[in-house]
């Protein structure tokens, strides 16, 4: 296993004060092809250089009449976008979802959402991911440190691969190739320092909206793995969230959605799609503990009065 790095080493990563989200796209198939997987967010690695520049070869004399060299634009690396973005975006400005106090949902959104968006589109993967979200919460239920070893382990039950997936080793890309993550000989050391920001700082506190939301894009945008990367991403915030005690109602604005590496406003409304979630499981707990508290109490008041409980259900159903 690779040693973990120093978890708040501003040389491997931005710090963790005001920092970035992303915007939606609709979702489909996957479809295999030699050289890079596409999943429904159309993201694959590249081939490997050498193919590349054999196929260059044959094909720049064709480029021009007389075989001069066409000037190309470097294309930008979209991973250093992120880590430089992630740096700008406000993070402490992000809501805070109605307090720091855990909460239950009335209902487990994020295996209901897997059985029926995932298992529509690829069953043995639905499978996977239920396994994986199964594992995260005992991770968060132990309180793990989240680093990129944590979620090589879910991403193996995500993939159904017979190991733990490694780093990817050449550049990948997604969004239908309009956006290009590098890779160097720093990038696999990066991770690790960048995801064990999601954790509360008594120095540098932050809003749990924020730190679920920069964790969740950390994934998309170092773009660790082939294949499942936003799966990837899914589930760290579930961890994140689920390590404070925190489940949500519903997860449509957080699996319905991609966000750009580039943009600091994309971050911030990741915020607050997590926030409008939070609130409204908070709000819908409130709801039924206060329903409870009066089924009780009208339960107490017949049942002192004599009136049995089949009575009283009767009541309750006119």
């Amino acid at each position: 296993m690779s040693q973990r790095p120093p978890q708040q080493n501003p040389a491997l990563c931005p710090s963790s004060v005001p920092q970035p989200l992303e915007r939606p796209t609709s979702a489909g198939g996957e479809a295999g092809r030699a050289g890079h997987r596409r999943n429904r967010f159309h993201s694959w690695t590249s081939p490997d250089p050498e193919l590349v520049e054999d196929v260059a070869e044959q094909l720049a004399p064709s480029l021009r009449p007389g075989g001069a060299a066409r000037a190309t634009e470097p294309r930008p690396d979209h991973l250093r976008s992120w880590l430089a973005v992630r740096e700008t975006v406000p993070w402490d400005e992000a809501p805070d979802g109605g307090g720091d106090e855990p909460v239950t949902p009335s209902h487990d959104s994020a295996a209901k959402d897997i059985r029926t968006f995932d298992h529509a589109v690829d069953p043995a993967r639905a499978q996977g991911l239920l396994a994986a979200l199964e594992l995260l919460r005992a991770d968060a239920a132990r309180g793990a440190l989240l680093d990129f070893q944590l979620l090589q382990r879910w991403q193996q039950h995500v993939l159904g691969t017979p190991q733990p997936p490694p780093f990817r080793d050449r550049p990948a890309f997604a969004k239908g190739g309009r956006e290009r993550y590098g890779i160097g000989p720093d990038t696999r050391a990066r991770p690790d320092a960048c995801l064990a920001q999601s954790a509360r700082d008594a120095g540098r506190p932050l809003p749990l909206t924020a730190r679920a939301a920069r964790a969740y894009l950390d994934p998309c945008f170092f773009h660790p793995f082939d294949d499942g990367n936003a799966s990837s991403a899914f589930l760290t915030l579930v961890f994140v969230l689920a390590r404070e005690g925190v489940a949500l109602d519903d997860v449509s604005l957080l699996r319905r959605v991609t966000f750009q590496a580039d943009d600091p406003h994309d971050a911030l409304t990741l915020t607050r799609y997590i926030d409008i979630h939070l609130r409204e499981t908070r709000s819908n707990t409130a709801s039924l503990g206060s329903q409870e508290r009066i089924d009780t109490r009208l339960s107490d008041y017949w049942m002192l009065h004599g009136v049995g409980d089949g009575v009283l259900r009767g009541r309750r159903r006119c």
